[in-house]
């Protein structure tokens, strides 16, 4: 095992430069990001749109075809609970809950389909986007990646394997040698590039309950103590490795999500939160071609750009990443387990908490008792988020537990990518055992914890969202190979 230093040297070329433009160019980045994210998203929206349901139709066939029962090796390594909460905590980070509860706000002031803003018919379609944002086409990618990455661990039994390996398995010796450094450098940044994105929506959410929580000024700089403390605290669970770090910040945010959601659920508005989520779900089921596919080219609209494009290159630019991580933990499981489990599980436990939260804020804006639509308007989404919890019963203490869980959940996004970035960083097998190994995944912890906070503070979120959509283009390419060379493998005979 060896530093791999071709990767690493581009790497960090692209960071010295990263750094003097921001340097040199002050203000400008995220002008200049935001002008790039337009024309991809405006050019290219229809792409996205047609491969992540390409993605969906492909796990289809995984799923009920002829491999289904296909087993990925012998012995399986972790209890079904404890390998569906860490698949589930990493694939959504602190995203899900806070798009959970915000995001139909900004579908209710600004719809699609040129319905009026804020308006009942508005208010119905709010959640059904969220949740077909968060549902199970956009999963379907990670559990391509999943199956991609398993076969070659547990089947194929090439422990070394990479994203260029899962890319190229179908080419000519001379194809895969040509792609294997672009391919493996695609693969860390866009695993960058979709991490920090999800940091950048949880940072100021955190940081502006922890304003509020401990009474501190506002004016100071509670992001950059934040980004510190959880730096130092995920650095240790990186340390320890999977089974003592990641499974075990996993099962107490499993524990404590649940006692959550089942508290605001039957102390809450329980009634409308069901009758509501099933609205929203019935609404997603007739309309689903057409929300998955909608692109207002005659109006040229900016909700499916902003939305729906930007989702499906969030999933697309994280799907190698929580493909490599979940095949690692998912050995002795089926092919159809492990479809079902990130497709339909992760969708299914996003949309709880769009129900649950999602659905208590819908409550509170009908009957009058906050005006979300104005609040995240004014405000911003931390703002709404807090008064949302506020005003639940007990919503002290429900707000100390949301801000415990959205800490955790954005822990473990963190240090399974930086297990994963340790791993992308060498050539041949990772010992994890090897010190030098625990102290590469503390330097990723940093270095993502570090461009989360400096994307924030040159353009804000929307810089951000940028640089995913972005990065996600020629990993779309790369995925696309990805899916080639799955369907090759599981045609081959077994070694």
């Amino acid at each position: 095992m060896k530093l791999d230093k071709k990767l690493i040297t581009l790497l960090l070329t692209l960071l010295i430069v990263a750094i003097a433009v921001l340097t040199i160019y002050a203000g400008k980045p995220s002008e200049y990001i935001n002008r790039l994210f337009q024309i991809v998203s405006s050019n290219m929206g229809w792409l996205y749109q047609w491969f992540v349901l390409l993605c969906f139709s492909f796990c289809l066939w995984l799923c009920f075809g002829p491999y289904a029962n296909v087993r990925l090796g012998k012995g399986v390594e972790y209890s079904n609970m404890s390998w569906f909460t860490m698949m589930f905590c990493t694939g959504i980070g602190s995203s899900v809950m806070y798009w959970g509860a915000i995001e139909w706000v900004y579908h209710y002031n600004s719809p699609p389909f040129a319905i009026e803003p804020k308006s009942d018919e508005a208010l119905s379609w709010a959640t059904a986007y969220g949740m077909l944002h968060w549902g199970i086409t956009g999963w379907s990618v990670y559990a391509l990646a999943a199956v991609s990455f398993s076969v070659l661990f547990w089947r194929e039994k090439i422990v070394d394997a990479n994203f260029a390996t899962a890319c190229t398995a179908g080419l000519s010796t001379f194809n895969k040698k040509l792609l294997s450094l672009p391919l493996r450098f695609i693969f860390v940044l866009g695993l960058f590039g979709a991490v920090v994105t999800s940091i950048g929506v949880g940072i100021p959410m955190l940081s502006y309950m922890a304003t509020h929580i401990f009474a501190l000024d506002p004016e100071t700089n509670v992001e950059l103590a934040i980004v510190f403390v959880w730096c130092v605290i995920i650095s240790i669970s990186a340390f320890t490795g999977i089974n003592k770090g990641i499974k075990i910040m996993s099962n107490v945010n499993l524990v404590l999500a649940v006692v959550m959601l089942f508290f605001v659920v039957f102390a809450g508005p329980t009634q409308f939160i069901f009758t509501y989520f099933t609205d929203s779900f019935a609404i997603l089921l007739n309309n689903f071609i057409k929300m998955s596919l909608w692109n207002d080219a005659v109006e040229g609209g900016i909700f499916p750009k902003e939305w729906t494009n930007f989702y499906w290159a969030w999933f697309i630019a994280y799907a190698p990443f929580i493909g490599f991580f979940v095949a690692k933990i998912s050995r002795g499981r089926t092919i159809r387990e492990v479809v079902i489990g990130l497709s339909v599980g992760g969708a299914v436990g996003s949309w709880i908490f769009y129900a649950v939260f999602g659905g208590s804020g819908v409550y509170y804006q009908i009957a009058g008792l906050l005006d979300m639509g104005s609040i995240v308007a004014e405000s911003g989404g931390p703002s709404g988020i807090l008064q949302l919890l506020l005003i639940m019963p007990l919503g002290k203490l429900v707000l100390w537990v949301f801000f415990i869980l959205a800490f955790i959940f954005m822990s473990t996004t963190v240090d399974s990518a930086a297990y994963v970035l340790a791993d992308a960083s060498v050539l041949g097998p990772l010992n994890e055992k090897l010190l030098s190994v625990k102290l590469t995944r503390v330097v990723w912890v940093f270095l993502i914890c570090g461009a989360s906070y400096g994307l924030l503070v040159v353009g804000g979120l929307k810089a951000v969202q940028s640089f995913t959509l972005l990065v996600s283009l020629p990993q779309l390419l790369a995925l696309a190979l990805m899916l080639y060379s799955l369907y090759f493998l599981l045609n081959k005979p077994i070694p």
